[in-house]
């Protein structure tokens, strides 16, 4: 049985490669849509038009001179939802070196213009105190805000921990910057000392953001608050930030085109092409798996700048495939008497494998035959058949050891 499945294996990589298409034309914009919808027509939870396939490819263009030098690195991109309030209603959008930084903040200088930004990803102490149970409350012109501090053996702030707050607020004020980015809450002292320098600040980053919000800036992420060795070098640039409100989630939209404005080598070396991506969801569900076959998408296309060898989708190419093998099948015959009942037993296994892979293409036949271009990745379709038959002849193995194993032990 195992060389039946490697004779069918065999035989369909020898046909695969007689029968794939030419390389993916890169200028061709239907091609690429074809390819999108190769990937992205199967996932019928996620529902994506033609039009946001068509925002897809515009999108991947923007990436592909940086993934030409990055083939190994997959472009940036976030989605983000916003809830239509008719089921059918899609507004789709996409925003080129932007990141939406949504949940808490102190922002209290919007929007802003041309800044210079410092990126954190440290827990804000200027000293070794630890926290303790005394609520401390700031109100500052964005809104009040809590910090747990820890009070002196007199039971108030110490005088030093009040100077340590304002010593970084300066020191930052001091290297030219104008908002800073924390990975970890921003302590009300320090949010409401930056307030009244006129630094502008943005709190509790996820991981995700982090990498999103250098791509954009050009910031190095710092670890040390109180600011002794940051240089220019160290410092990132946005050209706008501002509010922006998407299915009822407030954003803080940081934009910065590295083109735009000149910067050093060392900023400009982190920055890469960032985009964001806005689509219409009803329901969780529905954006986790459309949010999933996207960033699926984005990477089988970066692969294809590798590799951009492609064939028919929609089923095409395993009917081609159904047709070859069945010809091929007809052809194993015996050379006597001995081998018949090998033979027998090969050409059973491969009608096995045949069968299966002709079922593969009954949802596409139900379809009609009126159907859209489809490509599908060569690399993709050769790699998910050697998968399943390696997958197969694996449990067979497993079965053979446990039927082998049960009858050596007869209970």
């Amino acid at each position: 049985m195992y060389i039946g499945f490697r004779l069918a294996l065999d035989w369909t990589l020898d046909e695969l490669d007689g029968i794939q298409g030419n390389d993916l034309d890169w200028s061709d914009h239907g091609a690429i849509v074809a390819v999108l919808r190769g990937i992205l027509s199967a996932k019928h939870v996620a529902a994506v038009p033609d039009a946001a396939m068509a925002m897809l490819v515009h999108m991947f263009v923007h990436h592909i001179p940086w993934l030409l030098e990055h083939s190994t690195v997959p472009p940036l991109v976030r989605v983000v939802v916003s809830r239509p309030q008719l089921p059918h209603l899609t507004d789709h959008m996409i925003l080129h070196h932007t990141v939406l930084i949504p949940g808490y903040r102190h922002v209290t200088h919007l929007p802003l213009r041309h800044v210079t930004v410092a990126l954190f990803n440290v827990t804000i102490r200027p000293t070794t105190t630890p926290t303790s149970d005394i609520e401390v409350t700031i109100k500052v012109d964005s809104g009040t805000y809590h910090s747990v501090m820890t009070p002196s053996a007199a039971g108030v702030l110490q005088e030093a921990e009040l100077t340590g707050w304002a010593t970084v607020a300066t020191r930052l004020q001091a290297c030219g910057v104008q908002m800073v980015l924390s990975q970890k809450k921003i302590p009300a002292f320090l949010a409401a000392r930056l307030n009244a320098l006129g630094i502008a600040s943005v709190e509790r980053l996820s991981i995700q953001h982090l990498d999103a919000v250098q791509a954009v800036t050009g910031a190095a992420v710092l670890s040390d608050w109180m600011a002794t060795d940051v240089t220019a070098a160290d410092l990132g640039k946005v050209d706008h930030a501002y509010a922006l409100e998407l299915g009822g989630v407030e954003y803080v939209a940081l934009t910065c085109d590295p083109a735009s404005h000149e910067t050093n080598e060392v900023s400009y070396a982190r920055t890469r092409p960032m985009s964001t991506i806005k689509m219409d969801c009803i329901d969780d569900m529905a954006f986790e798996e459309l949010n999933h076959v996207l960033q699926a998408a984005i990477h089988v296309l970066t692969n294809l700048l590798v590799d951009p060898s492609v064939c028919a989708g929609a089923g095409d190419t395993e009917r081609a495939l159904v047709r070859q093998l069945r010809r091929r099948a007809v052809g194993l015959t015996a050379v006597d008497s001995r081998d018949r009942a090998e033979c027998r037993g090969l050409k059973r296994v491969v009608d096995s494998f045949v069968d299966a892979l002709e079922r593969c293409t009954l949802p596409e036949q139900q379809k009609g035959s009126v159907m859209p271009d489809v490509l599908d990745s060569a690399a993709v379709k050769t790699s998910a058949i050697v998968t399943a038959v390696t997958l197969v002849t694996t449990l067979l193995r497993v079965d053979g050891v446990i039927v082998a194993g049960a009858s050596s032990n007869p209970k």
